[in-house]
């Protein structure tokens, strides 16, 4: 055959090979179109998955790790965006400072992922406040992380919670995080009598010396420190809350007010698997019968280890029908 670019016979193995690579793509054009599906290309693939941030990408450049510089402004802001667009936002590993008390605000369908992160609040704070704050908020998932007070350099006086949830909320939930050196709770969820929060569970809570000072009714200068409230005593405090779990806390913390404080009208309320330590009063459930509905406290570790106090660990009324305790361990 004769080669019309090169104006010579090309030869006949020349011309085989051609033909044997020509079939050879044909057939592989057809499968792909016929016979073989597709790959999701690798947009389609990320689509399917939670749509995740970085806090770090709203830091400014040359932002330092070790908790000397404040970021607080432009953490909120990451909140708010990861909010509004639906996304996960996630705290690289690093301190990050938390110099205002008025904390960061969570809005409605917000999941933080904390793992390896540390929220310090400034020894400087002067007033009330807390790391987190959640108003009317619904849908929102805390995991991991440490969020770290510096109680001993506060005044008595200044209360400051780890996650405080308030209003108009439900489907919270609080996982696996550390909480440490609060002067008020570790997470404290305050309903109100007309709306009550609903579906909040805390689980994998470890807390160490949370919650304001809190002197024994046995003891000279009895109640909460100068300047707080009983809302500020309870490591987990619990006003008007239905269908609330806590399980598989931890509780070290030493001469404070109670482990778990639930208060009135309550109901549908799980306190079980935990572990306490030190705490005066472990578990308080207060209010009157037809306010407390189906309490329940089981398997539990430690719940009369204050045998001063053993008698007010579930009060009022200990043998109401309305509290269930079951297999509990001095």
């Amino acid at each position: 055959m004769f080669d019309v670019v090169y104006g010579r016979q090309r030869p006949e193995m020349e011309l085989q090979m051609t033909r044997h690579r020509s079939f050879r793509l044909i057939f592989v054009f057809v499968l792909c179109l016929l016979g073989t599906p597709l790959q999701p290309c690798p947009r389609m693939t990320r689509a399917a998955e939670p749509d995740t941030v970085r806090v770090t990408d709203f830091l400014p450049n040359g932002y330092v790790t070790d908790g000397s510089v404040c970021y607080q402004t432009a953490i909120q802001k990451a909140m708010d965006q990861a909010a509004a667009r639906h996304q996960h936002l996630t705290f690289p590993p690093m301190i990050y400072r938390i110099d205002d008390p008025a904390g960061l605000r969570l809005q409605s369908g917000t999941t933080l992922s904390l793992h390896g992160a540390v929220l310090r609040v400034s020894a400087s704070a002067e007033s009330d406040g807390q790391v987190f704050l959640g108003q009317d908020v619904t849908d929102v998932t805390i995991r991991g992380g440490e969020i770290a007070g510096q109680r001993d350099s506060w005044p008595d006086s200044v209360n400051i919670s780890a996650i405080r949830i308030r209003g108009r909320s439900a489907r919270i939930r609080v996982r696996d995080t550390y909480v440490h050196d609060m002067s008020s709770n570790a997470v404290g969820v305050f309903g109100t009598a007309d709306q009550p929060i609903t579906h909040v569970w805390v689980r994998g809570l470890l807390a160490q010396r949370c919650c304001n000072k809190y002197t024994d009714y046995l003891l000279p200068n009895q109640g909460p420190a100068k300047g707080s409230s009983r809302m500020d005593q309870g490591v987990v405090a619990l006003y008007y809350v239905h269908n609330f779990v806590v399980d598989n806390l931890f509780d070290t913390t030493a001469k404070q007010g109670a482990a778990i404080r639930v208060q009135p009208k309550v109901a549908d309320i799980i306190i079980e698997n935990n572990t306490f330590r030190g705490a005066v009063r472990q578990v308080i459930v207060q209010g009157h019968d037809p306010d407390v509905v189906h309490v329940v406290v089981k398997n539990n570790d430690g719940v009369e280890e204050n045998r001063r106090s053993a008698h007010r660990t579930v009060r009022p009324h200990a043998s109401s029908p309305a509290v269930e305790k079951t297999n509990n361990v001095p």
